[in-house]
């Protein structure tokens, strides 16, 4: 093959990677909360650059339906959701690896489904210890999925924090509504060969649940969401059209590889 060729096939392979991820970014869509985690871990050394590539090892994700699931509610195609993972990660100069490769740097994984608050409620009837007359009833309710639905709505970030009253109920809608969403962790792989469980950043990303289904909105949640891998959000973030406009996708360059 010659030389002209392989950079014609590799522009080619660049175009198209860049076409796909713009057109993510541009794309209609959700407004898409995003809460991103990095653990105390400097955000900067989190993010790939030209001179120091971090490499990632993606071992797959799990559909995880926190609270009762809606019945007829369509989830995407695995193959399809790591496809798009594989892109967004590209989009930020991510470099993928597989086993036998490169030692990753980061062991990427990923959870997706639906989210809905779960409420227990039970009624106690009380009465007058001398009478027997029936005083009527009170209503105890506890909240089943209470950690990983404050966590979603990134309710965690707001604790003694002065808040607009359109942020309160942006949380509050994303808390007491359906979710769905698609959670980015990246883990560290000595921990992993240590049999141990260290996340070195997490990225929640979670539209509503009415008028939206996962499959449609999944390209546009991830590069949204995109910019924060590695960042830590001091409040959640609350990404719309305009925003994604704006927003400068990086495409990582393009390498050509000469034959041996």
């Amino acid at each position: 093959m010659s030389h002209v060729l392989r950079r014609c096939l590799a522009l080619v392979a660049w175009w198209a990677t860049s076409i796909l991820t713009v057109s993510a970014a541009e794309k209609e869509g959700p407004e898409v909360l995003i809460v991103a985690d990095n653990f105390g871990h400097d955000a900067e050394a989190l993010r790939p650059t030209k001179d120091r590539p971090i490499h990632y090892l993606l071992l797959g994700g799990k559909q995880w339906d926190l609270g009762a699931s809606v019945a007829g509610e369509k989830m995407p195609p695995v193959s399809q959701l790591e496809s798009i993972v594989h892109s967004t990660l590209a989009s930020q100069g991510f470099t993928m690896t597989q086993a036998g490769g490169v030692m990753p740097d980061i062991i990427v994984i990923y959870g997706y489904g639906s989210a809905y608050l779960e409420v227990d409620e039970w009624t106690e009837d009380e009465f007058d210890s001398e009478s027997g007359e029936f005083l009527g009833g009170s209503t105890t309710s506890t909240v089943l999925n209470g950690r990983e639905i404050y966590g979603l709505a990134g309710a965690n970030k707001i604790k003694g924090k002065v808040l607009s009253s359109a942020v309160v109920d942006e949380i509050t809608d994303a808390i007491e509504n359906g979710r769905l969403y698609i959670t980015i962790s990246a883990l560290d792989p000595q921990a992993l060969r240590e049999k141990k469980k260290s996340m070195i950043w997490r990225t929640r990303i979670s539209i509503p649940s009415r008028r939206n289904r996962l499959p449609d909105a999944m390209q546009v949640m991830l590069a949204s969401a995109a910019p924060y891998f590695g960042a830590d959000s001091d409040l959640p973030l609350v990404i719309g059209d305009e925003d994604r406009r704006k927003t400068d996708v990086q495409i990582g360059e393009t390498t050509v590889v000469e034959e041996p």
